[in-house]
């Protein structure tokens, strides 16, 4: 074996755990449902969404990494891009369904939610606004790495 395939495995590995956790975060966060904490049931199931779809992708790119032809710094960049996409978004999800903040998405189907302070935006740029760059980085990462 090689530095580049204990690389890749150890990779793998990571990946495919972090995404099984995501599921467990998940599927625990569900029983939290009705829970007089949560003050915001619209981003509640916004936040088990997250974790759900976000573990499936997380545990589909844990078998690319075999085959990715990427450096090593651009596979380590690939794995963090990836972990700081698939957690911040229900992260932030999991903000506004606890503490019922505001925040600046169009959200008109969402009467109970208050207009955006600069805490929220903070929130948002900070959680929300990495989730999206991260993601399409890492996928682009991981589509090139494999047709390499």
């Amino acid at each position: 074996r090689t530095r580049m395939s204990d690389l890749r495995f150890s990779l793998r590995k990571w990946t495919l755990v972090l995404g099984l956790v995501h599921m467990l975060v998940a599927c625990l966060w569900g029983f939290l449902g009705g829970s007089p904490a949560i003050l915001n049931t619209r981003a509640f199931a916004g936040a088990h969404h997250q974790f759900a779809h976000n573990a499936e992708l997380s545990i589909a790119a844990a078998f690319a990494f075999p085959f990715l032809e990427l450096s090593p710094v651009l596979l380590t960049l690939t794995f963090v891009l990836l972990q700081l996409g698939t957690w911040s978004n229900p992260i932030a999800y999991c903000i506004v369904a606890l503490t019922n903040c505001a925040w600046p998405l169009p959200m008109s189907f969402e009467p109970e939610m208050r207009e955006p302070d600069a805490n929220s935006q903070l929130v948002f740029v900070c959680l929300v606004g990495v989730c999206g760059p991260s993601i399409v980085l890492a996928l682009l990462l991981l589509s090139w790495g494999v047709v390499r």
